[in-house]
């Protein structure tokens, strides 16, 4: 009869979680196995599309026509 007001929840026996995120950035001594094994595990858990390298993306028509504007004219 009357609406929903509050609510509570009761969790007596929560705990902290020891958790640790994987290394994305990789130090340039360590090899690009370690990079690919990070983004795999990403991909693995969350799909291929939620994370990609720089080289698979590809720009848009307009963006790739104003950075070669930008880079034969000079123009910022």
């Amino acid at each position: 009869e009357k609406p929903v007001t509050s609510l509570r929840i009761l969790l007596p026996n929560l705990r902290k979680a020891n958790r640790k995120q994987q290394k994305l950035y990789v130090a340039r001594t360590d090899s690009s196995d370690a990079l690919k094994s990070a983004v795999g595990q990403v991909q693995k858990v969350y799909g291929g599309e939620v994370i990609k390298l720089g080289s698979e993306i590809s720009l848009p028509r307009r963006q790739r026509v104003l950075r070669a504007w930008k880079d034969a004219t000079g123009w910022a």
